[in-house]
């Protein structure tokens, strides 16, 4: 049982100083994504030491009932997968959104006659030959 709490313990610290070093030399987006990550690993950890150690938990094997420890993995690991899903679906948007920033900028930049040759006339009219 000792063991078992040391290895979470160590896990848990192992898992916070990858999120302060992802924040601090990579930006908080890079922290974000090992949040999430550290969920699912810690949960996923829970959840296999539910099946691995089933006497530590001493639960009655016909009642029926689902362990806490396994439920509370469960959630963690969902907890994750949705900040994953949350993550992906903004990363989506915002290059969706920079890209039609950046054709609008260029359609703007264009009807003034930033690409035109001087003169303000638009390339391979009469009035360049």
């Amino acid at each position: 049982m000792f063991l078992i709490v040391l290895a979470l313990a160590c896990l848990v610290a192992i898992n916070a100083w990858t999120i302060w070093i992802a924040a601090t030399r990579r930006g908080v987006v890079q922290a974000y994504w090992a949040l999430c990550g550290s969920f699912m690993g810690i949960g996923l950890m829970a959840v296999i030491g539910v099946f691995a150690f089933p006497g530590l938990l001493q639960l009655d094997p016909t009642s029926g009932e689902m362990p806490p420890a396994f439920g509370l993995g469960f959630g963690l690991v969902v907890i994750g997968l949705t900040g994953v899903a949350i993550g992906a679906a903004m990363m989506g948007v915002a290059r969706l959104w920079r890209r039609k920033h950046a054709a609008t900028s260029q359609t703007a930049a264009t009807a003034v006659g930033a690409d035109a040759p001087s003169g303000g006339t638009p390339l391979g009219t009469a009035r360049d030959a």
